[in-house]
């Protein structure tokens, strides 16, 4: 077919590379096609191009390749030559050379920060929006979908560039930025100072940001003066940001990680008691995140379970915080002879609510119990309200 016809013709809109025309070129056809996407590249001749939306420019090209049989020859002659320029040999090196370019160690990736790295990035973003942008819509103009297709790959294409980006080994001591609240009896905060702490003894150069899910705070003045280790990390918050640190890691609620922007960013020591997880939090971690150590097997499949997609590691959490704890022998907890004790942030999904309507049910106020909860304020806690209305409950 393509030895035997007169001209072949390729009105395509959209191409990813144009395979039929440089078939019908090797094979001897004039050939004439669109003047867009890829097409022109394949066809490699000007006067051989027409607009594919409009009917005019295409029958005004077909004639004139028709009825002038020294275009026509010049076509065939011309295919010829520029189909030998493609061939699965050289498209299988190029690849090859792609590839290697791609993998082969760069030396000059290991002497530029980070930050030099994502400034190069957004540039080279700014420049490739600001080509398409420039793109003429007179012939074709895009749709909708095609916006969105584009809009897609300029995605994944930007996060596998990241990636590749990120790739590098880490240098013994490391910079590792801790962020999360850490100057409360917080079950979170305990998580952070701790593990900043682990990590210093390691040789580690630590910062310590406070900050909460809804925003970032300052801690509370008393205890940085008790704590002076602590309060040197945190000093270093204002001197070293995400974007100097080697690492940044996260725990806090809720687990707010699409502002990180640090090389490697994590979720660190990531506990989840609830069997649903929120989809919301899940594209954001498979987004922003490039691992999350987990405090147990069973958060990690439920990690899993409901599609996270970065590494996962369990690494438990410690107890030897206690160790430099002296108790106080001289305090005694008010109440009657047998004590219960619950200690909890109160959150809702700790089921202090429930414990309370059971405490209710299963004493009276005749009996030598007494229920001492240990918790702290936060926006989650309504312990108060809940007592008053189990109390009220009881009365009724």
């Amino acid at each position: 077919l393509y030895s035997y016809c007169e001209l072949f013709v390729f009105p395509s809109l959209h191409e990813g590379f144009g395979l039929p025309a440089l078939e019908a070129m090797a094979c001897g056809a004039a050939a004439i096609g669109s003047n867009t996407t890829s097409i022109p590249e394949v066809i490699g001749r000007d006067d051989a191009l027409f607009d594919p939306t409009s009917t005019k420019a295409i029958v005004e090209k077909m004639l004139e390749a028709l009825s002038d049989e020294n275009f026509r020859i010049s076509l065939r002659e011309h295919g010829l030559e520029q189909s030998k320029k493609f061939s699965w040999d050289e498209s299988a090196k190029r690849a090859i050379d792609a590839f290697e370019r791609a993998c082969t160690h760069d030396p000059g990736r290991e002497t530029k920060t980070w930050t030099q790295q994502k400034s190069e990035q957004e540039s080279s973003y700014k420049q490739l929006i600001e080509s398409i942008t420039s793109i003429s819509t007179e012939s074709v103009r895009p749709t909708d979908e095609d916006l969105i297709s584009c809009a897609i790959c300029i995605a994944e294409n930007t996060l596998v560039s990241e990636h590749a980006t990120r790739s590098r080994k880490l240098p013994e001591n490391i910079s590792w930025r801790i962020e999360g609240p850490f100057d409360s009896s917080y079950s979170l905060a305990l998580l952070n100072r701790e593990t900043a702490r682990a990590l210093s003894a390691l040789g580690h150069t630590v910062t310590l940001h406070s900050t909460e899910g809804p925003g970032d705070f300052a801690p509370s003045e008393n205890f940085l003066i008790a704590n002076p280790d602590l309060a040197a990390m945190y000093a270093r918050s204002t001197k070293i940001s995400p974007l100097e640190a080697d690492v940044t890691s996260r725990n806090l609620y809720p687990p707010r990680v699409n502002d990180m922007s640090c090389r490697f960013n994590l979720l660190h020591h990531y506990a989840w008691e609830e069997s649903g997880f929120p989809i919301e939090w899940v594209e954001d971690f498979n987004d922003c995140l490039q691992g999350i150590t987990c405090l147990s097997n069973h958060v990690k499949k439920i990690m899993i379970d409901h599609g996270v997609t970065v590494p996962l590691s369990v690494s438990g959490c410690g107890v030897d915080h206690w160790e430099t704890i002296k108790a106080d022998s001289s305090i005694r907890a008010k109440g009657r002879g047998f004590k219960f004790l619950h200690v909890s942030s109160c959150f809702p999904r700790k089921g202090a609510l429930h414990l309370l309507e059971a405490y209710g049910r299963a004493f009276t106020d005749m009996d030598d119990v007494t229920l001492v909860i240990k918790t702290f304020p936060n926006p989650h806690n309504a312990i108060h309200q809940w007592l008053a209305d189990t109390r009220r409950k009881q009365d009724m």
